[in-house]
């Protein structure tokens, strides 16, 4: 006997809109990423990592909302990857690959802490660019596959 997950049409219309918004800040990080290819302009690291972490965060929370997670509980969550990540997992996501485990938690506390927006520390050890847009782009399709998303394409423009 299977057993098959009843989602309200509210939880499928707010996993869909979380889910867009991450195809957009991730479409944000790609043109970032691509116009600091142009040797005559200056590569906004902040801006990308702010997005990607963005991203991260409402892609999964798009995945907990699908599950019934309510508005108080994705708040609670707040910015923290890490939080969300396990949230999610425990609500039945699997994670298409171990470095998305691993991007969020390195990414996780300057997220959290405002860091890549307000940059009061120094240094921030950063992941390559092209690690952090396929880990991002891989966890997006990831979720999307989950929750019956199918027609959500991220298609990148490199």
């Amino acid at each position: 006997m299977s057993t098959q997950l009843k989602v309200s049409q509210e939880c499928q219309d707010g996993a869909r809109l979380l889910l867009t918004n991450g195809v957009g800040f991730w479409s944000a990080a790609e043109a970032i990423y691509l116009r600091s290819l142009d040797p005559d302009q200056m590569f906004h690291w902040p801006v990308f990592h702010v997005n990607v972490c963005f991203c991260f965060e409402v892609t999964t929370k798009g995945f907990l909302a699908y599950h019934g997670a309510t508005d108080k509980q994705l708040r609670d969550i707040g910015h923290d990857l890490t939080a969300g990540l396990d949230s999610a997992i425990a609500a039945g996501y699997a994670p298409p690959h171990a470095a998305v485990r691993d991007v969020i938690d390195h990414l996780s506390p300057s997220h959290r802490s405002h860091e890549f927006r307000y940059l009061r520390d120094k240094s921030v050890d950063l992941i390559p660019t092209m690690n952090l847009l396929g880990t991002a782009q891989r966890h997006l399709q990831a979720v999307g596959v989950q929750i019956g998303v199918a027609d959500i394409e991220i298609t990148p423009r490199r």
